[in-house]
């Protein structure tokens, strides 16, 4: 009995020894790998980690944690603006190469800005235009700048009539005008100043402020289109209308809507028709016989006579006024002292030296 009980005792303690000699094995075999230590700062602490079950490595230099499959604690990095921290390999990736080439800010998960002309949309830059037709800056929900020839409306972009034709285009296509505001009309393609109606008819050619030019036969006057009397009716004609000439130069009258030069008829004459004078010149007068003017002093017989009608006398030379006192008239001096007068009792101007009464007389100044 003793025997075997001392028999299951060594039995016992040769277990206990395999089983060590089992486990110091093991211990050997894998304590290169747990045996990696951590710096300070993993943990937020100073003191180092060890035994941690995996090596990190393989997973970048920055990893300070990990598992199996993925790193858990990364050292502190500082990445540029178009990178990010990749958390699994603990290092700076570029933005371009994880989303495409125009991402320009990133973090791990998504694209967040992309360069003029491109959207983020989830992980990739899209291209405005391909969202909104020639747009050229945009967010994901609309346009914000416009190719040039396009301006915003409503978050797209619409033809800009105004920069591709002017300011005067109301609509258009991106080859032509098609409308135009007020006061303008379309010439060609574009918009063009409508003349005639900021300046009145027959106004051809004008800027904002003037009318330029004029149909031929009329010229500018005072910013407008007048009709250019002398080109439609004769160099003589001064004044007319759409029809006729109303009015000509001194000694021309209008005779079949042209201006008749009087002097055909008489060298004297300031208005006629086509067979006589109707007007002389002062001094003339015409004559009942001829129709033709004829000195006043000739056909009155009347010295100093001025103004005559046909045989009569009716106007004198200064100094002189028309007298009746033997019957025919005549031309009788002023009195003393009158320069001028229309009846001898009335003068109109006075001599040097002489003052002029109410009277009408002109009464020699008293010398004291």
């Amino acid at each position: 009995m003793i025997i075997k009980t001392r028999f299951k005792r060594a039995f016992s303690l040769i277990e206990l020894l395999i089983s060590l000699i089992v486990i110091s094995c093991i211990t050997a075999a894998f304590t290169p790998i747990i045996t990696k230590k951590f710096s300070s700062g993993v943990f937020g602490g100073s003191d180092t980690v060890s035994d941690i079950t995996m090596e990190c490595e393989k997973f970048g230099e920055n990893c300070k944690l990990c598992t199996n499959n993925f790193c858990i604690a990364c050292s502190d990095l500082s990445c540029s603006d178009n990178q990010f921290k990749h958390d699994k390999s603990c290092s700076c990736k570029n933005c371009s190469e994880e989303y495409n080439e125009f991402c320009i800010s990133c973090d791990s998960n998504k694209c967040s800005n992309c360069s003029d002309g491109y959207y983020p949309d989830k992980k990739n830059c899209i291209k405005c235009e391909n969202k909104y037709e020639n747009c050229i800056k945009c967010t994901s929900t609309s346009c914000t700048e416009c190719a040039n020839g396009y301006k915003l409306s409503n978050g797209n972009c619409v033809v800009d009539c105004n920069e591709l034709f002017g300011s005067a285009c109301t609509t258009c296509t991106t080859n032509s005008c098609n409308s135009c505001i007020e006061g303008y009309q379309l010439d060609g393609t574009t918009c063009k100043m409508n003349c005639t109606t900021k300046f009145g008819p027959n106004c051809t050619a004008c800027t904002d402020t003037n009318c330029t030019g004029c149909d031929i036969g009329y010229k500018l006057n005072n910013n407008k289109c007048k009709i250019d009397c002398a080109a439609k009716y004769g160099e003589n004609c001064t004044n007319c209308n759409e029809t006729k000439c109303t009015g000509c130069k001194s000694g021309y009258s209008i005779v079949n809507n042209t201006c008749f030069d009087c002097s055909k008829i008489s060298s004297y004459c300031l208005t006629c028709t086509s067979t006589k004078c109707t007007k002389c010149r002062s001094g003339y007068g015409i004559s009942d016989y001829s129709g033709k003017c004829s000195s006043c002093r000739w056909l009155t017989g009347v010295e100093n006579c001025d103004v005559c009608n046909g045989r009569t006398c009716t106007g004198c030379t200064y100094g002189y006024y028309v007298s009746h006192d033997f019957g025919p008239a005549y031309c009788r001096d002023c009195p003393s002292g009158c320069y001028d007068c229309i009846a001898i009792n009335n003068c109109t101007s006075c001599k040097p030296g002489y003052w002029h009464h109410s009277t009408g007389a002109c009464i020699l100044r008293s010398s004291t």
